[in-house]
């Protein structure tokens, strides 16, 4: 989202008809900016707070729908 990285994410959504109606699964792309002399540490710890960021923000917006 722009108000928090100039970064563009790739979001994925893939819809299968079920049975009892259809399936909907998200799959999202997380890249994250980092300067040259990060480790592989820094990196990692990094793209794991993006991930739980991302995460919580997916579940108050589904949690939100009715």
């Amino acid at each position: 989202m722009p108000q928090f990285s100039e970064l563009l994410d790739k979001i994925t959504v893939e819809i299968k008809g079920k049975q009892q109606g259809s399936e909907m699964i998200f799959s999202q792309n997380i890249i994250v900016a980092h300067e040259e002399d990060w480790t592989k540490y820094d990196v990692e710890k990094a793209l794991k707070g993006c991930h739980d960021g991302s995460e919580h923000g997916w579940n108050v917006m589904f949690m939100g729908l009715k």
